[in-house]
Parts: C-alpha cells; sequence; structure tokens
C-alpha cells in the first residue's frame, strides 16, 4: 500500500503545534522577573520569602509600600522602574494566555454540546444559532458562577487565614483580603510576617487565575452569541434564487472587487463558500486576494486549475502515487 497523501497545513495545526511555544515568552519573562526580584531582595537584606512577595506584591499592581526601592533619588529608583515595567509585562502577557485559553476552551466544549443537541432535534425545526445562543447563555452562568464561587473562596480563605496569622479581627480581615484581590492595596493594613507573605503571594496569583478565566468567559460568550447575525447572513438569499440575487452574486460589484467573478452568468460552490465568509468577516478582501495570488503562482499553465502539467512546467516531474485502494 501506498502512504496516505499529507493534509494541507491549517491555522488550526499550525496553532496547535506552537501552542507550547506560546508560553515560552511569559515563562521567561517570569523567570527573570523573579530571578531580578530575588537579587533586588538580597542587595536590600531581604529574605527569599520577602523578595518573592516584594515581586509578586509588585506584579500584580496591589503596590502595599511596605517594600519599596525608597524615596531616595538614586539609581535604586531607576533599577525599579525597570523592574516594575517588566513586572507589569509579565503578568499582562501571563494573563492574556490565560484568557485566551479559557475561551478557546469555552468555545470548543459549547460547539460540542451543540452538536450534540442538534443531533438529537428533529431536523429543520430550529436554526443551530438558536442552540449556540442557548448553550452560550447556560454555560456563561455555570462558569460565571464557578469564577464567583472561586473568587469568594479566594477572599474568604485569605482573610480566615491571613487574619489567623497577624490576629486580626474579622472586619480588618475582610476589609484586606478585599483590597488586595482587587490589587487595590491601600497599604494601610499589610501583612507583617514572612508565613503571612508567603501566602498572600500564592492568594494574589490565584486571584489572578480566576479573573482571567472569567475575562475569556465573558469574551466566548460574547463571541459566540453573535451567531444570530451570521445565521442572518447565510439565509438572506432564501430557499429559492431570484434573478436579482443571481445577478447580485455573479457579477455584483463587490464580488468583481475580490476577484471571484470568473462567469458573470454563474457562481461556482466555491465562490460562493469564499463570499459568504467574506460577509460573515472570517476572511478579508486583502486575504481572498493574497490566496488567489498564492494560487496563480503555483498555476503554471493559467489555466485556472492545478493539474500535473503545472507539476511539469515547474521542473518538479515526480510527485507520489496515488493512494491505493485494493486490498493488499
Amino acid at each position: 500500500r501506498h502512504e496516505p497523501l499529507p493534509k494541507p497545513k491549517s491555522c488550526e495545526d499550525v496553532r496547535q503545534k506552537h501552542e507550547t511555544l506560546h508560553w515560552v515568552l511569559p515563562v521567561t519573562l517570569a523567570t527573570v522577573y523573579f530571578s531580578a526580584g530575588l537579587c533586588i531582595g538580597a542587595q536590600h537584606g531581604w529574605t527569599v520569602v520577602q523578595s518573592i512577595y516584594f515581586s509578586v506584591v509588585t506584579m500584580t499592581t496591589c503596590g502595599y509600600g511596605d517594600f519599596s526601592f525608597g524615596a531616595a533619588a538614586g539609581y535604586d529608583q531607576l533599577l525599579g522602574s525597570g523592574f516594575i515595567i517588566l513586572g507589569v509585562l509579565t503578568f499582562g502577557l501571563s494573563f492574556a494566555f490565560l484568557t485566551r485559553s479559557a475561551m478557546q476552551n469555552s468555545q470548543t466544549e459549547i460547539r460540542k454540546a451543540v452538536a450534540e443537541r442538534k443531533r438529537s432535534d428533529e431536523p429543520g425545526r430550529r436554526r443551530r444559532a438558536d442552540f449556540i445562543f442557548e448553550e452560550a447563555r447556560k454555560r456563561l452562568r455555570a462558569d460565571l458562577t464557578r469564577a464567583l464561587a472561586a473568587i469568594s473562596f479566594v477572599i474568604g480563605a485569605g482573610a480566615v487565614i491571613i487574619g489567623i496569622i497577624e490576629e486580626w479581627d474579622w472586619r480588618t480581615s475582610v476589609y484586606w483580603s478585599v483590597t488586595t484581590v482587587t490589587s487595590v492595596g491601600y497599604g494601610d493594613v499589610v501583612p507583617n510576617t514572612e508565613i503571612a507573605r508567603l501566602a498572600v503571594a500564592a492568594m494574589m496569583i490565584c486571584a489572578s487565575v480566576v479573573y482571567g478565566n472569567s475575562l475569556g468567559f465573558l469574551n466566548s460568550y460574547l463571541y459566540l452569541t453573535q451567531a444570530e447575525t451570521r445565521e442572518e447572513v447565510l439565509t438572506q438569499f432564501g430557499d429559492a434564487l431570484t434573478v436579482e440575487a443571481l445577478d447580485m452574486l455573479a457579477s455584483g460589484a463587490e464580488v468583481r472587487k475580490l476577484g471571484l467573478c470568473h462567469d458573470e452568468r454563474t457562481m461556482s460552490k466555491a465562490e460562493f463558500c469564499l463570499y459568504m465568509l467574506y460577509k460573515l468577516d472570517c476572511v478579508s478582501r486583502e486575504e481572498l486576494l493574497a490566496c488567489q495570488t498564492a494560487f496563480e503562482q503555483l498555476d503554471a499553465n493559467r489555466n485556472d486549475e492545478l493539474d500535473i502539467q503545472d507539476v511539469v512546467a515547474a521542473g518538479r516531474t515526480s510527485h507520489p502515487e496515488p493512494v491505493s485502494t485494493s486490498p493488499a
């Protein structure tokens, strides 16, 4: 048997291939950032825990002010400025990747659920957009409920644990926990023990993860609820073609501008699909024209088809044999 021919790459294939590489930059920045934080801590005579605590408080923009580069003008403040920028950049990139990951996972789960519900529904009874809207709304409620429960748990656990360690009353503990989790960080109430500072660093990172996931859920919901609009675009020509619609599709000004008008009397299935993708904002005019340019570069004999003659004309006469379907 001949080996199956490889599939052409898609954007999804490339994304999956480089998914791990997407985290290289934020992980590298985080490593450099915390290493710099430890060096700064050693320079100021801080312990390892104090240095980590200072780095996390800076990175999450909480900024209590109990540890800083000092008020006196000097090179320490210039160093601090660079350290702050690096920390905010590290946090921003990590937060963005976390949000995107949550949004993609949410969309994938919704699409799977919609496909299952659509198969179980009577044919033609309901539009796919209705399923998407309902499933997205239900998923958003569940995701945000979990996120609210998680952030409430972080606030409550932080208030109890840090309050016990620092021997604060419950009002002060709740006040401190809320100002910390929301990164307000007034600085009037701060932890003073090593173990509390270590717990605070972990608490801030957990809160950031919850916020990132919540934002991803919201973005996913807003994206998927556009299904109603996309459905209206796809069904705008109805169930039966009219003369006006044919003229618009086969030789309209917009179709000509997109390079999809090869015959003023007809429009092929491929041309219609490309035109609809453009109307759905899935592809831009520039991207369509770029695809046509890429095709024309491969179409050596200019017959609007890719065939063996194009391979011969390009001087690459070796090509894979077709896959055999006969028994071995």
